[in-house]
């Protein structure tokens, strides 16, 4: 099955753009690129929980052996999954997915749904009906090439930083580097994750320069779906495809962050990744317009949900009106606009 979550006045478009997708896999099939991209993700997952066995919760392993007792599978250690999986993977190709992928759609039945408050008409399954009539012979483009990407892009600087001072926390066994740029280096190394490393890099003042209520809530998920300047967030996504790479960026109360982690061997592509995204950064209107859609739909939702008065009135109401408490007001978010949001975060 394929769906997607949109708000009811889109219901026409998103139908459509679910039906060229597949039909576009079932006439060409997938690129080389696409598949491996996708055995990247998977020797990568398989990768990493070998190198993390070591800090598995005993919860997450017991829930683990549990769930294939009751399946009927049998339980496998990570070193067992990656070497099984690894030596299927080579031999798939593009072809073989492609077959199957065909095998599984070969029933010309449909069954379109729509589900939700939108308010289409008292005839509502006549008129999806007719609509998906007239669509579902529209001729299908075949996809365009992806472009090469080239990762790092970014030139290094010609002089190196020089370390100002060096301090150092027995207490809490953390080493404190200042570099000549204000920039400030706290290290820690730790023996409960063997082989990951963590990083954070928090700059500015977070939501105490938030100058609208909402914009920083807004702001999150804009930067989190816009990749960067030079790349979108698609190809920074097949960029790390094949590693552990995560990074996230989140605006606080105090300060505003890049986070993430990876292996250790993934270290370099993560400091790289993270140069990228403070150096470089993305802002793209379609995501504001996206992020927009999501909260106009949750308000929606939350409207109608006890849940939704204790976010968006009690929490407020207690706490004063301060803006830290609870869920801006849906009136907040529609005074937003893309120029003021881009403004304050670059």
């Amino acid at each position: 099955s394929l769906y997607a979550i949109t708000d009811g006045s889109n219901w026409k478009e998103i139908i459509k753009n679910l039906h060229l997708t597949l039909e576009s896999a079932r006439q060409y099939g997938f690129t080389d690129q696409e598949i491996e991209r996708a055995k990247g993700e998977i020797y990568a997952e398989l990768h990493e929980s070998v190198e993390t066995e070591g800090s598995l919760h005993s919860r997450v392993i017991a829930e683990r052996l549990v769930d294939h007792i009751v399946d009927g599978d049998v339980y496998m250690s990570p070193q067992q999954e990656e070497q099984l999986y690894s030596s299927m993977l080579v031999e798939i190709t593009a072809q073989d997915i492609h077959k199957g992928f065909n095998e599984i759609w070969t029933n010309p039945a449909r069954l379109i749904s729509v589900t939700g408050d939108t308010n289409i008409s008292e005839n509502a399954n006549k008129k999806i009906r007719s609509y998906y009539t007239t669509i579902k012979d529209t001729k299908i483009d075949k996809p365009d090439t992806v472009r090469s990407v080239v990762f790092p892009y970014l030139k290094l600087p010609m002089t190196k930083t020089i370390v100002r001072a060096k301090k150092t926390y027995p207490y809490i066994d953390v080493t404190r580097f200042t570099f000549d740029n204000g920039l400030i280096f706290n290290f820690k190394k730790t023996d409960y994750e063997p082989n990951m490393v963590r990083i954070a890099a928090h700059f500015g003042r977070g939501e105490q320069d938030e100058p609208v209520h909402g914009m920083a809530l807004v702001a999150d998920d804009i930067v989190n779906l816009s990749g960067t300047k030079t790349l979108s967030l698609s190809e920074l996504e097949t960029i790390v495809a094949a590693s552990s790479v995560d990074l996230t960026f989140r605006i606080g109360r105090s300060s505003s962050s890049w986070s993430g982690s990876a292996l250790t061997s993934d270290m370099g592509l993560l400091i790289q990744l993270l140069r990228s995204l403070l150096l470089d950064p993305g802002f793209e209107k379609t995501a504001y317009k996206k992020v927009l859609q999501r909260f106009e739909m949750m308000h929606s939702r939350l409207e109608k949900d006890i849940d939704g008065a204790v976010l968006c009135k009690v929490q407020p109401f207690w706490a004063g009106g301060n803006p830290h408490y609870g869920l801006p007001a849906r009136k907040d978010m529609q005074r937003l606009n893309y120029d003021e949001v881009l403004s304050w975060v670059t």
